[in-house]
Order: structure tokens, then C-alpha cells, then sequence
């Protein structure tokens, strides 16, 4: 058993994500950004309605979890996009995708668990993409992370695309399983545009001249 595998499933599971339904959570707000639009493109309810934290989006990810007995083979796709906008005229130039799960394989069997995770943010500059592949297998147990990273020119709107897919494969003697805990966007330090900066900079000193007086 080879991570040729785990490509097999990858092939099949993005051709079937393009007929699944849709899951739309509600918007949120964090300090300086608005969480509109998420949809869970593959489906059912694997992320979870996200919250907001600062400017960060975070995922409680309930029912992330693919799980392989005795020759199985089991895969879980899941998809989510959102829209991350300014609401108070602030900028941001990089999004992170931190997650985080656990994972067992069986050690006296062939059983293998992975995850894959794909970050793809779209700016009016362009398109920008990051991933992570992790593999697991042989009496292999514990906590994974994972992480991706993208930068781009300063902007106050930008398009998340995320994409998941956990994996999990054993033979007639084993088991194996993958579980995903949590998923956190973050947004890079938000920086004044150059007019809101003039305007915070006009108010400050007026400010401190009135109390002159």
C-alpha cells in the first residue's frame, strides 16, 4: 500500500465534490473583518459554523474524521469558502491555515491515515496558493499539525477557498484512523490604508491640541 493510493482517492473525491450540495453558515464579524459568504461546498456539516476571534476565523470541525477496520478504505473531502472584507477601511496582505488532529495506525498490520489541506486566496491582484500532505502509517500514533501560508499585495477583500481531505487505509489485520480538531484562518496584521491613517493621525492631533488649551 503506497500514497498512490491516497492519490486514487484524491481523484475521486474531486470529481464527486462538483455534484454535492452546498452548507451555508452565518456571516460573523471579527474587529476589522467581515466573515460573509461561507459555504461548505462539499456538503453536510464537517466544519462547523466558524466564529470569529480578533481577525481571526476559527472552524470547531465536529465531524472531521476518516476511519479504516479490517480492509477498508475510508476518505472524507470537505470544501468551504468564505469572503473576508474590511469594515473599517484596514488592509491585510497574508492569510494562514493552521489545523490541528489526531491519528492512529495499528503496528503489526499495513494500514496508513493522511490529510491533505489546500489554501487558495483570491485578491483583485491575483490568485495565491499554499498546501500541506502529511502520512501516517505502520504503528504510528498521536497529534498532528498542519499548516499553510499565503502572501500578497496589501488588499481589503479577498475570496478562502479550503479544501480537506483525510484518508485512512488497512489491511485484513489492521486499522487506522484520522481525525481533524480544529481549523483556524488568520489574517496578516491589519494596516490603516494611507487616507484612513491621514484621517486617525488628523484626529490625534486635534486631540492633543484641544487639551492644550
Amino acid at each position: 500500500m503506497t500514497r498512490t493510493s491516497s492519490y486514487l482517492a484524491l481523484a475521486i473525491v474531486f470529481a464527486l465534490s462538483f455534484s454535492a450540495y452546498g452548507q451555508t453558515y452565518t456571516n460573523v464579524s471579527g474587529f476589522d473583518l467581515d466573515f460573509t459568504n461561507i459555504v461548505e461546498t462539499s456538503g453536510g456539516s464537517l466544519f462547523g459554523q466558524p466564529n470569529a476571534i480578533g481577525n481571526d476565523l476559527n472552524f470547531p470541525n465536529t465531524a472531521f474524521n476518516a476511519e479504516s477496520v479490517s480492509g477498508g478504505v475510508d476518505f472524507l473531502n470537505g470544501m468551504v469558502e468564505l469572503n473576508a472584507s474590511s469594515n473599517t477601511g484596514m488592509t491585510f496582505s497574508s492569510v494562514s491555515l493552521d489545523e490541528f488532529g489526531v491519528y492512529f495506525t495499528s503496528p503489526d498490520a499495513d494500514s496508513l491515515a493522511s490529510v491533505d489541506g489546500f489554501l487558495t486566496v483570491v485578491t483583485p491582484d491575483g490568485s495565491f496558493s499554499d498546501s500541506f500532505s502529511l502520512d501516517f502509517e505502520n504503528g504510528e500514533v498521536g497529534n498532528w499539525t498542519g499548516q499553510a501560508f499565503v502572501s500578497f499585495p496589501e488588499t481589503t477583500t479577498a475570496d478562502v477557498f479550503i479544501h480537506n481531505i483525510l484518508f485512512a487505509d488497512s489491511d485484513a489485520d489492521g486499522a487506522s484512523s484520522i481525525s481533524k480538531r480544529d481549523v483556524t484562518v488568520t489574517f496578516g496584521t491589519a494596516i490603516p490604508e494611507p487616507s484612513t491613517f491621514g484621517l486617525l493621525l488628523l484626529g490625534v492631533t486635534g486631540l492633543a491640541s484641544r487639551r492644550r488649551r
